[in-house]
Parts: structure tokens; C-alpha cells; sequence
């Protein structure tokens, strides 16, 4: 069995949770190439196992600074996970078994009152924009009987798990936002945050 070790398994090898590392200070220090480098962390800041931060640091050179990586405190991420499904099932008690209204109203409090206040529906390219600058990196596409949503990330990831209330909460978030009754088609893999969960609006329904 070989002992080596993958180019991802090198770089978090490299990173440590107090410390912040830019990708040019690890690819000299893994050595690899800095554009290989930035490729793993984009994947490993999706999954959650490292964050980004902004460059403070004072520097000689004028310009944009690099960005900086560290990777996450697992102890403190679990912390916050288990605080987020504690409050999740308290919230789902209050509703007992009205799951639609439990759907409602979790969509609300995530969308807040700003973007629907005027009353005036969002188009798909705002809703898509919308999504994304939420952190669903939303996407759409023209599909067979209408447009079709994309969400490449999932922002609930860390306690989906048992949570299938979130999924049905996108669904009715969409409609809030756009006025269509939407639901899922077909979901990512969000355990591994592969694929795409996919929304289609239903066939001959208005809000």
C-alpha cells in the first residue's frame, strides 16, 4: 500500500485552525503550483473544512491583497451545529404537525422583510442573484415546461442531516420570492455537495 498522501490531504497538512495561510504561502510550502492550490481550497471552503478571511496584514505592495484560508475548528463547528438543531426541533414543536406552516414560516424569517416589502415578484435572473448572494450559488436554466433553478451548494449542509423541512423551506421561499409555486425535482448530494437540487414550478398552478 502506498504511502502517499493526496494534494488535499498535503495542503490541510500545511494549515492549522489559528493560523492564516494565503494560497501562494502554501503552494511554496507544499509545492504546487499556487493555481492547484486554489483549486483544492475552493473545494475544501464549499465542504466546510476551511474558511476564507480577508487580508489585514500590512504589506509593502500596493494593490488587492491576497486572500487568507484557515481551516475550521471541528470542536467549534459542532458546537454550532448541535446549538442550530437544538433551536431547529423546539421551532418544529411550536408547529407540531403543520409541517406547511412550519415550511412558511422558516422561509419568512430567512428571507426577512426587504426583499418582498414592495410586493413586486422577482424575475428569475434576481431571484437567481438573490439565491447566490445567500450562499445557494444559484443558477438557472430553460427546462421542458419552464425555467429551472439550480442550487450548486447547500447553506443548511451542516444540519440537513434528518432535516428533509429544509428542502420543502427552499421550495416555498422561491415562491415568496417569485410568486410561482415551485418544488424539487431532484436533490444534490449534500453529504458530499455533488450535483444540483433542481426546482421546477408545478404545471398549471398560480399562487
Amino acid at each position: 500500500m502506498s504511502g502517499r498522501i493526496s494534494t488535499t490531504e498535503l495542503i490541510l497538512s500545511k494549515m492549522d485552525y489559528s493560523q492564516n495561510k494565503s494560497a501562494h504561502e502554501l503552494a511554496l510550502e507544499c509545492c504546487i503550483e499556487e493555481p492547484t492550490v486554489r483549486y483544492h481550497l475552493r473545494k475544501l471552503r464549499t465542504l466546510g473544512v476551511v474558511q476564507e478571511f480577508r487580508n489585514t496584514r500590512a504589506g509593502l505592495k500596493a494593490g488587492r491583497k491576497a486572500t487568507l484560508f484557515r481551516r475550521v475548528n471541528n470542536m467549534q463547528e459542532n458546537s454550532i451545529q448541535s446549538l442550530c438543531n437544538t433551536l431547529l426541533r423546539q421551532f418544529l414543536f411550536h408547529f407540531r404537525d403543520d409541517n406547511e406552516k412550519a415550511e412558511q414560516r422558516l422561509a419568512r424569517l430567512i428571507i426577512g422583510e426587504k426583499p418582498v416589502e414592495s410586493g413586486i415578484p422577482m424575475n428569475i435572473r434576481e431571484l437567481t442573484q438573490w439565491l447566490s448572494e445567500n450562499q445557494y450559488r444559484a443558477s438557472w436554466e430553460a427546462g421542458k415546461t419552464g425555467p429551472v433553478i439550480k442550487f450548486a451548494n447547500c447553506p443548511y449542509r451542516e444540519i440537513r442531516e434528518n432535516n428533509e423541512i429544509l428542502c420543502a423551506m427552499d421550495a416555498y421561499l422561491l415562491r415568496e420570492l417569485n410568486a410561482s409555486i415551485w418544488e424539487l425535482q431532484h436533490p444534490m448530494d449534500w453529504q458530499n455537495l455533488q450535483g444540483n437540487c433542481r426546482f421546477v414550478v408545478k404545471e398549471n398552478t398560480n399562487r
